[in-house]
């Protein structure tokens, strides 16, 4: 049961990175289209 219950965390600290990745990735890419139309 101990181990479920870490290896559930270790998942939910995973997945919440990922998130984080994916919105700073998107984030990017809208400044860098602004960035490339400026010119």
């Amino acid at each position: 049961m101990n181990y479920f219950i870490r290896g559930m965390l270790l998942l939910d600290s995973f997945l919440k990175e990922i998130v984080v990745f994916i919105i700073t990735w998107q984030k990017m890419n809208h400044y860098l289209s602004i960035f490339i139309q400026s010119f």
